[in-house]
């Protein structure tokens, strides 16, 4: 597999991050799928590709890595309208994976609070 093609690869996996989604808790729940969906394709690439750092430096990184940023962004900045949202949000903070429980939580954790006070009060 050539480079060219990887590039190729990767800026079509870029813009799938880039799609418009739902405004809301819809778009904050497909936001999340989407991080999930993507990253698993991400390994994929990897492992055809057989990616090594060099390679992830100069081509998959400066590629992928934008995009995915921005989409994490969106999920992070974006507060959840209700239960749904609040909940999925919570669940991607607390991912073990992610390691996203510090102090830049913050904010983000009192939207989920927010959101399950605004639950609770009806």
């Amino acid at each position: 597999m050539s480079m060219g093609e990887l590039r190729e690869r990767c800026e079509a996996l870029a813009a799938e991050h880039d799609a418009p989604l739902p405004e809301g808790d819809a778009g904050l729940v497909a936001a999340i799928a989407r991080v999930h969906e993507l990253e698993a394709r991400e390994k994929v690439l990897h492992r055809e590709f057989n990616i090594i750092m060099e390679v992830e430096k100069e081509v998959f990184n400066p590629v992928i890595e934008p995009a995915r940023d921005r989409m994490i962004d969106r999920i992070l900045d974006t507060a959840p309208v209700g239960r749904e949202g609040a909940v999925a949000k919570l669940r991607y903070i607390a991912d073990a994976r992610r390691c996203y429980i510090n102090e830049e939580m913050e904010e983000p954790l009192a939207q989920v609070l927010s959101a399950f006070e605004r639950e609770a009060r009806r």
